[in-house]
């Protein structure tokens, strides 16, 4: 199915007519945002990873690894979700051999797991690739590191990892929190939303206490510096 010769215009030309919904190396395009945009102009984001977003040189690299992978490999959507709010519908991409540009990007070091992957099997594939990479030190791990609670009010609004101390387990209409101070109305804590509670039940989160832990997920101001918890591998216990 591939160009070789001017002479195979004809075929070029069957080809698209008959498969206008394969995507060839170079027809998924790259837009701001870490969009990816089919040949049939629907635009994607990419599920179950977090590329870089706020530091303007991680995403250009970030953006460079991603523009040669597109242009090299023929990569197609799938297990595509409902359009966000940006219009985009969240997908996962492949291509013929069953490669996985999700996986790819984490051996990259270009990407960090998301926090709320609903498949466990699938989050722990994706994060042993991602400790693989973080620990080589490969791509932008060299930038990315944890921060403590303490620092983390000056990142509101980003991804990324924050390490304390639990230091107690508050209950609140149904709702979780993991308290890294003496009160979690004021205090640093980790949310977990009631529905998501069950999920966290063995071990039981009171034994998190006392424990350092280190938490992915997006950092935001909840009366105070908080991180919204909504699957257990979300909390890593440290030594």
């Amino acid at each position: 199915m591939l160009l070789y010769r001017a002479a195979s215009c004809v075929i070029f030309f069957l080809w698209v007519t008959t498969s206008p919904v394969l995507a060839q190396p170079g027809m998924v395009t790259l837009e701001p945002g870490f969009t990816l945009v089919d040949a049939q102009g629907k635009r994607f984001a990419l599920a179950e990873i977090v590329p870089p977003a706020y530091d303007r040189a991680q995403i250009e690299a970030a953006e460079r690894w991603l523009r040669e992978a597109l242009a090299e490999t023929n990569w197609t959507p799938h297990a595509i979700r409902a359009p966000d709010r940006y219009g985009r519908r969240e997908a996962g991409w492949r291509d013929a051999e069953g490669h996985d540009l999700a996986k790819a990007m984490l051996r990259a070091g270009m990407a960090r797991v998301s926090f709320d992957i609903a498949d466990p099997e699938r989050a722990q594939t994706l994060l042993a690739l991602e400790r693989a990479a973080r620990e080589a030190q490969r791509g932008l791990w060299p930038q990315w590191g944890a921060v403590s609670f303490a620092e983390a009010g000056a990142l509101s609004g980003q991804y990324g990892f924050v390490e304390g101390t639990v230091q107690r387990i508050d209950t609140h209409k149904g709702h979780r929190f993991l308290s890294f101070g003496e009160d979690w109305r004021t205090d640093p804590t980790g949310f977990i939303p009631a529905k998501a509670v069950p999920r966290f039940a063995m071990p039981p989160l009171e034994a998190l206490v006392g424990q350092k832990v280190r938490l992915r997920g997006w950092i935001e101001e909840r009366n105070g510096p908080s991180m919204l918890l909504v699957q257990p591998y979300a909390i890593e216990v440290l030594p």
